[in-house]
């Protein structure tokens, strides 16, 4: 009877954070410096930061609206100071500006999400793995690290 057993083995770190995108877009710029494999990070430091046209698009849209409608909003206000009949769409206004403003840090906060951050501190770590004969498997549909340079745009 043999006292050794030969089996194939896999070993991963028990506390392993993975990185992902929340909010699609394209990779804008890289930490400096760049983080590589191997290298320590802090919770909180910046990997990379992602550009989304569309979504800056509609920021700056909703960003126009809702300064047009607090121009609206005075000029009912100054109109009302003048007159002692209260305006009827002044309520109507305020309402669709507190709207406006719940939508806006709705895209803020996926703004927010463009930039990817350390989840805790550790040990940056390579994505690629092996099988079990060694040999090098990648993700499926792209093979590398965002932290590349060519990953840039």
């Amino acid at each position: 009877i043999s006292r050794y057993v030969s089996a194939p083995v896999m070993v991963e770190p028990t506390d392993a954070s993975f990185v992902y995108v929340e909010e699609r877009g394209r990779i804008e710029t890289l930490a400096r410096p760049r983080p590589d494999v191997g290298d320590r990070v802090k919770r909180g430091d910046v990997l990379a930061v992602l550009e989304n046209p569309d979504l800056n698009r509609e920021i700056l849209k909703l960003r126009e609206r809702i300064e047009m409608l607090r121009l609206r909003i005075e000029n009912i206000e100054a109109s009302e100071l003048r007159n002692t009949t209260p305006n009827q769409n002044l309520p109507a206004s305020k309402e669709l500006l507190a709207s406006l403003e719940d939508q806006m840090d709705r895209f803020r906060q996926r703004h927010s999400q463009l930039t990817i951050r350390a989840p805790k501190d550790g040990v940056v770590l390579s994505n690629e793995w092996r099988n079990d004969n060694g040999a090098p498997h990648h993700l499926k549909s792209w093979c590398g690290s965002p932290l590349e340079s060519s990953s840039i745009g």
